[in-house]
């Protein structure tokens, strides 16, 4: 089953969150994407993922898609490179998707933190449950439900609040509102001690 997934038009700010709640500087992240499938794929959906890409891939040092379609990635590849100096890795999905689970359980070099985050566009297959391990972030882009987080006195729910809930792998993170930070940052000293009694 697919969702709707309203963040990806501000998913700079939701990625920046996810990456701060799992201890991880954007310099550091080792993105994957697996692309979406590519028979009876709308341009919307295309669309949307360029999107993404475009908002979070200037801060990034390293980026690999696998996709079916390795050549509709061929323009922003080079932009990519000429701006921004990232060489981006495409490689077939379908030769790839086998080897993951061996590369997210056999991690080569000691001592290093896990910080391979894989995003998984892909709308009609099952959760790769595979890769839901200790050297893999896995999150379902389309596959899981992201909500606002419900919050109240008797913590049942109540108020809706801005937070955001991300599912990575079998966990929840909540990722705090981007719309918070925007609010606080224009208040100056005054304001906030005036306002918050």
């Amino acid at each position: 089953m697919a969702y709707d997934n309203d963040f990806l038009r501000e998913f700079a700010p939701v990625f920046t969150g996810i990456l701060k709640a799992l201890g991880i500087s954007i310099g550091e992240a080792e993105l994957e994407i697996l692309d979406e499938e590519q028979e009876g794929a709308g341009n919307f959906e295309l669309t949307e993922l360029l999107d993404v890409l475009d908002q979070i891939a200037a801060e990034l040092n390293f980026l690999t898609i696998y996709t079916e379609r390795p050549a509709y990635f061929e323009d922003f590849k080079e932009t990519l490179y000429e701006e921004n100096g990232l060489l981006v890795n495409v490689r077939d999905k379908n030769q790839v998707i086998s080897n993951l689970h061996y590369r997210a359980n056999h991690h080569s070099g000691s001592g290093q933190a896990k910080r391979r985050i894989l995003l998984d566009f892909e709308r009609r297959s099952a959760c790769y449950k595979e890769l839901i391990c200790a050297r893999y972030y896995y999150i379902p882009i389309y596959k899981k439900c992201w909500r606002r987080k419900k919050s109240g006195k008797d913590g049942r729910g109540g108020a809706e609040n801005l937070d955001i809930l991300v599912p990575i792998g079998y966990n929840t993170v909540a990722v705090g509102s981007v719309y918070d930070e925007k609010k606080t940052s224009y208040l100056d000293k005054f304001e906030l001690a005036f306002y918050t009694r």
